[in-house]
């Protein structure tokens, strides 16, 4: 089975779970950050009527919103995310990835 960027930083954390915390603060530049980068482009925040944001963002406060309004409605309904990143555990991750993965094809970043 091939792998991605996803599963191999989810590989990271699983062995470096202390990281996730920086990583969630500094995505560009932790090696395995992708899992929390902002689901839009932060340079045309308030298209739809707020800032863009990352995943716990987005499910946490009505200010963030993601790539289109359907996936914020269904990221803000995601209980599998965490609502701040000091709750985010190695067992969230996989949810992380599943969403990373759907707003890639986007090409909002």
């Amino acid at each position: 089975m091939a792998t991605d960027k996803y599963d191999d930083a989810i590989a990271h954390f699983t062995a470096h779970p202390e990281q996730i915390r920086d990583a969630w603060e500094h995505p560009w530049v932790h090696p395995a950050g992708c899992l929390f980068l902002h689901c839009g482009d932060v340079l045309d925040d308030d298209k739809q009527g707020g800032r863009c944001g990352c995943l716990t963002q987005i499910r946490a406060c009505d200010t963030y919103v993601g790539p289109t309004p359907k996936m914020t409605k269904e990221i803000r309904k995601d209980e599998r995310i965490p609502l701040h990143p000091d709750e985010i555990q190695v067992e969230h991750l996989a949810a992380f990835a599943e969403w990373q993965r759907k707003i890639d094809p986007l090409g909002v970043r």
